[in-house]
């Protein structure tokens, strides 16, 4: 199950467990991803990152979802609370 908003700068896992949203997250970090590569995903259980686009295959799978949601190919944190 899809547990975090996450993203990943550079190699390190910055996340918030639900209800957060990504945007949150980057006010929280106030500006240490501006300049940085990063990817924004989701944490699955707590643990595995997953980029936009594997959570919303995850979170199908897994039931978190449903398929009929799958108008876009990326999950966003609204799609899931």
């Amino acid at each position: 199950m899809i547990t975090h908003v996450a993203i990943n700068i550079n190699g390190m896992i910055c996340s918030m467990p639900k209800p957060a949203r990504h945007h949150d997250l980057l006010t929280r970090l106030e500006g240490a991803s501006k300049g940085h590569l990063h990817d924004q995903g989701f944490l699955r259980n707590g643990h595995h990152f997953l980029s936009r686009t594997q959570a919303k295959r995850y979170a199908v799978q897994c039931k978190q979802i449903k398929s009929a949601d799958m108008i876009c190919s990326t999950l966003t944190s609204e799609d899931l609370w």
